[in-house]
């Protein structure tokens, strides 16, 4: 069994257990005796490779996790980088090079892990990262055994209890608390600075406009685009506060434990950049995720994703005041980034998948534009 790489040598299982072997006794903080090396389930997605091995031998339960954090739409993407002809769809920022991407991966975890263990936080959970194996461009860490956010949020739907909801609440609020933590990280060696300034926001909002409008006719988002110029140039300082984003903030990439700590994972310390973009994409996934919106806003309710919210934000800003138009533009750019990246993949498939997909596209074409109308909408209101 193998994945080839091409930006490294063929990854083996073999390989990987003679390395795991001679190096799991480094492992500082792996309470797992004895120590075997036995391989129980490998799944490959798009943006990585994973490989679960049990250590004790009591059972094929996964104790450690070995991530290739490059996967196939990584190798293919590079392919297409090198024809001439190519053109990528509008980015908020560039895609990481497949080469360092493990290195910064396990550098960020690293920190964090860093940081949690010299400050505890009975709200906050750890993903230990053991080693990095560098011929391979792999992450070793503990298997954590647990619920993401965004399987908890999906089964908070409009017939699931109240409890889970209320519990929610709490988890949300950890979350935020959590984001805050680490925007307030030092910065890596590999961090660079970028969107700094309303300028920036700007342009960035009229990069995703004229490539939806070019694709969209008739969608008429340059009348949207001029109302959010003129929001922003009302509510957005010149200089945004900046610190250390996630980079992908997503529901998906919270663990919850069931004293519903919240851990974070799957970031690479990339940025310092705009703090409201971290909290606009956690924002987006609960009020315009895909199920709701391809049930058009039916399955879950309008009022408990607004406690969801509500506690993510008073996690993060606490007592402070909560700039709440900021948010909303900075939701608007990161919706308006999510339909661009929607409208760029159907126009890539080909064929019936193309046909099976429409129905789809257009479902989340409509509850963006409901969802893009209700944050205006919010700002203007928000306004002195």
């Amino acid at each position: 069994m193998s994945a080839s790489l091409d930006h490294g040598p063929p990854l083996t299982v073999d390989d990987l257990i003679e390395q795991l072997r001679q190096r799991i006794d480094s492992f500082v903080g792996l309470d797992v005796n004895p120590r075997q090396c036995v391989l129980v389930k490998t799944i490959r997605r798009r943006f990585c490779q994973l490989y679960l091995f049990n250590l004790s031998g009591r059972d094929d339960s996964p104790e450690i996790l070995v991530k290739v954090p490059v996967g196939h739409a990584d190798v293919q993407y590079q392919e297409r980088c090198r024809d001439a002809a190519f053109v990528d769809r509008p980015r908020l920022f560039g895609r990481v090079d497949p080469e360092s991407k493990a290195v910064k991966e396990y550098e960020a975890l690293r920190r964090v892990q860093t940081a949690l263990d010299a400050g505890p936080d009975e709200r906050f959970g750890v993903v230990r990262v053991f080693d990095l194996l560098p011929p391979q461009h792999a992450l070793v860490m503990r298997w954590v055994d647990q619920p993401s956010l965004r399987k908890k949020l999906y089964a908070a739907h409009r017939l699931s209890s109240p409890r889970l909801a209320c519990d929610l609440e709490t988890v949300f609020g950890r979350t935020g608390a959590l984001l805050r933590t680490h925007h307030r990280l030092p910065a890596l060696p590999h961090c660079e600075t970028r969107n700094t300034t309303r300028d920036d926001f700007l342009a960035a909002i009229d990069r995703f406009v004229s490539y939806l409008d070019e694709h969209l006719p008739g969608s008429d988002l340059r009348r949207l685009q001029q109302r959010v110029i003129e929001l922003a140039r009302g509510c957005l300082p010149e200089t945004i506060p900046t610190g250390q984003v996630h980079g992908d903030f997503a529901p998906r990439n919270i663990f919850v434990d069931a004293a519903n700590r919240v851990s974070l994972f799957d970031t690479l310390g990339r940025f310092e950049a705009p703090i409201y973009e971290d909290v606009a994409k956690m924002l987006m996934c609960i009020h315009a995720s895909g199920p709701q919106l391809i049930s058009a806003g039916v399955l879950y309710a309008p009022k408990r994703l607004k406690r969801f919210e509500d506690a993510l934000v008073r996690g993060y800003f606490g007592d402070r005041s909560v700039p709440v138009a900021a948010i909303n533009l900075f939701s608007v750019q990161l919706v308006l980034e999510h339909w661009a990246a929607i409208v760029y993949r159907h126009r890539e498939h080909r064929g019936a998948k193309r046909i099976a997909k429409q129905l789809r596209r257009r479902l989340w074409q409509r509850g963006f534009q409901q969802y893009l109308n209700q944050l205006l909408e919010r700002t203007e209101t928000a306004q002195p």
